[in-house]
Parts: structure tokens; C-alpha cells; sequence
């Protein structure tokens, strides 16, 4: 009620400082009262729903980018899955936990799989390989855009086929061109 009653007297103060007060009529003053009212409240009470939405979307969004930008950071560092906690592909995963459409998550964890295929990281560390293709099979954009991952996956299925580690293969092709 004291709401109102503060707008009913900012109102009246508002038609007697405009002399309006004596020359409308009665009807017409009423819904000229009701039209304030109601604009009135709905200034007091918009910013209040409208500021209610956006706060968590953009807290959610800076978090994802924070995740990126971590995950980038961590490929730049050569950090691909270590330390356990800050590395490329946990961040990553926490970025397609949240939204497994991203195409820049996409885009990183296609990088993350080729630097992990050349790192030798498959044979090393098979549980970590094992997370990341299950990652890049659960990730939408990252299974559509994998021109590089597919020839990196061969790569290692023929590695794999051939009864040769990657290892052993890095090592005989530095041994051949010693020799050589």
C-alpha cells in the first residue's frame, strides 16, 4: 500500500505542477491516473526480471570461455593430459560436459588428439587416449570437422595392426636415418 499511495501522490503532484488538474475531466483523469500506475510499476518491476535471466547465462558463458581459454593455455604448454587437474583435456571435457556443441572446444580437442598422437602419448598413457576418442566420438562438431584426427586415428590403427608400438616405429625411423 505505501507504494501506492506514493505513486498516487507523485502523480497528483505531477497534474497540479501542469495545471491539468481543473481543466479534465473525470474520466479522463482516471484513466490518465491508472495509464501512471501502471507505467509506474512496470518501470519498478522490469529491471528487476530482467536482470533475473541473463546474471546465470553469463556467468555460464564466462566460465565455458574460461575453460577455453585454460585449455588453450594448456595445449600452447604442451600440458595434453598432465598434471591431472590442469590439463588440455580436462578442461576440454568440462567444456563439452556443459555444451557438447561448442565448435572452438571442437576445433581444440581435434588439435589435442593429433599433438597426442604425435607425442607419442597413446602408448604411454592408453587411458587418457581411451578418454579422448571416447570424447571426440561424444562431441558433435569435433566428429564432423576431423580431416587431421582421421589421418592421425589411421595412423595409429595401422600402427597397431602392424604389431609395431608407435614407439618402436619412432625409434627404427630415427634409426634409418642415421643410417642413411
Amino acid at each position: 500500500m505505501g507504494l501506492l499511495n506514493r505513486v498516487n501522490t507523485h502523480i497528483y503532484a505531477s497534474d497540479s505542477a501542469l495545471g491539468l488538474k481543473g481543466r479534465l475531466n473525470q474520466s479522463s483523469e482516471r484513466q490518465q491516473t491508472m495509464l501512471l500506475r501502471l507505467l509506474f510499476c512496470l518501470m519498478v518491476v522490469t529491471p528487476q526480471i530482467s536482470s533475473a535471466g541473463p546474471s546465470y547465462s553469463n556467468y555460464e558463458s564466462s566460465t565455458i570461455t574460461r575453460w577455453l581459454l585454460r585449455a588453450e593455455l594448456a595445449l600452447a604448454g604442451n600440458q595434453l593430459v598432465a598434471p591431472p587437474e590442469d590439463n588440455a583435456l580436462a578442461h576440454l571435457e568440462r567444456v563439452l560436459a556443459e555444451d557438447s556443441d561448442n565448435r572452438r572446444a571442437a576445433k581444440l580437442l581435434n588439435q589435442l588428439i593429433v599433438r597426442f598422437t604425435m607425442s607419442d602419448g597413446v602408448t604411454n598413457a592408453p587411458r587418457s587416449w581411451a578418454r579422448l576418442r571416447v570424447l571426440h566420438h561424444a562431441s558433435g562438431p569435433a566428429y564432423a570437422d576431423n580431416a587431421g584426427v582421421t589421418d592421425a586415428l589411421q595412423k595409429i590403427d595401422r600402427t597397431k595392426r602392424g604389431g609395431l608400438s608407435s614407439t618402436r616405429l619412432a625409434a627404427q625411423t630415427q634409426h634409418a636415418e642415421r643410417d642413411n
